[in-house]
């Protein structure tokens, strides 16, 4: 009676109420069969609810009720989600010790875990007992395992595995196709990748959106942008939408190649397309126009993106403030500076770096020594800021401060060669030759 109306509460959807009155049933001593407790144990792994899971289980046995393999592996898939593998691990050796034998599903969910922690050798010899199980290995436990010797970077023993997966009749699906395209992309194996995907098309399989995306960011990072722009306009023949992810990788690619103005016209098209921009296709486009030397059109950039309520990060300032200063801008540079201070978005070392040279670079000295100060109540000072302020000091014949910088860079460690070249020479210079030689004893 109790199974009757704890399953009607299941088929209603009502999973809180049916674990409720299950607990509530187990503790008076009456009984429910395994179909529904491994239906609610389901439920508590899927949402996240593994200690309640893990307790029910063992309140399973305690009555006397044999768990099925479907309710162990509910129980298992849920620790593999969550990151608990030592727990399934334990779990899969106590299925067999209690006589119910692990089928596909059970060694499919550890080898997913396991490889999505990186530890693909363990998953590879879970694979192997799988095999030896006699168990028929499917298309789903053969990209678990493939997807799991890309991530760990081991690209020969995961073509080997796509391989013996072909050879033994099982046939790869879109998903497989997409990992093995997607991994060999990320390592670089264009071609490799390529010839996986005409194959796909040859099988009649339609490649998606992951497919496309992870060819056009190969080849943009392979530096041929003509074919990424191809794969591109076959994605949209395709009836395939590209994202915002796909759009700045190839923005970025145009950026690195020095095509910026066909960048800004792909970032155009996007918003055409309905296609939002995040704060990295920002990003992109202004570093892009920065280093092409248009700064104007860089604070256009920034402009558009504030207009568009997309907030600037650390990123955003300190690509804009670097490239002004290199442009000599300091006055726009030091506007960027307190716009990013009233937003409540706090320089990092390379924002104050960047101001520092710039204005040790225009003959700024003092002011670049004052926002160092500031940089240093920030704790936010570096050896690099140091070593380049040193220079400017020496350079300036302000030849005391410029060893004082340096004695506050040997207390934390070695001193860059740079910093040690700037102060020899300046203490040379100024006649201070026993203490510049002195120096260089000790470098």
């Amino acid at each position: 009676t109790f199974s009757i109306l704890i399953n009607g509460l299941v088929k209603a959807g009502m999973l809180i109420q049916a674990h409720s009155l299950a607990q509530e049933t187990t503790t008076n001593g009456c009984t429910i069969d395994i179909h529904t407790y491994t239906t609610i144990v389901d439920w508590l792994a899927k949402n996240k609810k593994i200690q309640e899971a893990v307790a029910l289980m063992e309140k399973i046995t305690a009555n006397g009720c044999t768990p099925t393999i479907a309710t162990y592996n509910a129980l298992l898939n849920g620790l593999c989600k969550m990151g608990r593998l030592e727990e399934a691990i334990d779990l899969l050796r106590k299925i067999v010790d209690n006589g119910c034998t692990p089928d596909v599903v059970t060694y499919t969910s550890l080898i997913d875990g396991l490889g999505k922690k990186k530890r693909s050798f363990e998953a590879y010899k879970l694979f192997k007992e799988m095999a030896s199980r006699g168990l028929a290995l499917d298309t789903v436990c053969y990209t678990a395992l493939i997807r799991g010797l890309l991530q760990a970077g081991k690209i020969p023993q995961a073509s080997s595995v796509y391989k013996t997966m072909t050879s033994q009749g099982c046939v790869p699906d879109v998903v497989t196709l997409s990992t093995m395209i997607d991994g060999l992309c990320k390592a670089g194996r264009i071609g490799a990748a390529v010839r996986i995907f005409k194959s796909m098309e040859a099988r009649g399989l339609a490649p998606n959106e992951v497919v496309y995306s992870a060819l056009i960011h190969g080849l943009c990072k392979a530096r041929k942008m003509d074919c990424a722009l191809e794969m591109l306009a076959q994605m949209k023949k395709a009836f395939c939408t590209p994202d915002t992810i796909t759009y700045n990788i190839l923005i970025d690619g145009l950026c690195k190649s020095g095509d910026v103005a066909a960048a800004r016209a792909f970032f155009d098209e996007m918003l055409e397309a309905g296609c939002k921009p995040d704060v990295y296709t920002y990003n992109i486009l202004i570093s892009g126009f920065c280093k092409a030397g248009n700064t104007d059109a860089a604070c256009g950039v920034f402009d558009d993106m504030s207009s568009s309520r997309c907030s600037p990060n650390v990123v955003t300032y300190g690509t804009l403030i670097s490239g002004l200063c290199k442009r000599r801008q300091l006055t726009k540079a030091s506007l960027y500076y307190q716009h990013m201070k009233e937003r409540g978005c706090p320089p990092d070392s390379f924002v104050y770096s960047s101001l520092v040279d710039g204005l040790c670079k225009s003959g700024k000295l003092e002011g670049g020594c004052m926002l160092f100060d500031e940089m240093e109540r920030s704790g936010v000072a570096n050896s690099q800021t140091r070593t380049r302020l040193i220079f400017h000091l020496c350079k300036a014949n302000r030849v005391d401060e410029a060893v004082s910088l340096f004695n506050a860079i040997r207390k934390e460690g070695m001193p860059h060669p740079y910093a040690y070249n700037s102060i020899i020479s300046a203490l040379i210079k100024s006649g201070k030759v026993n203490e510049g030689q002195a120096v260089y004893q000790e470098m």
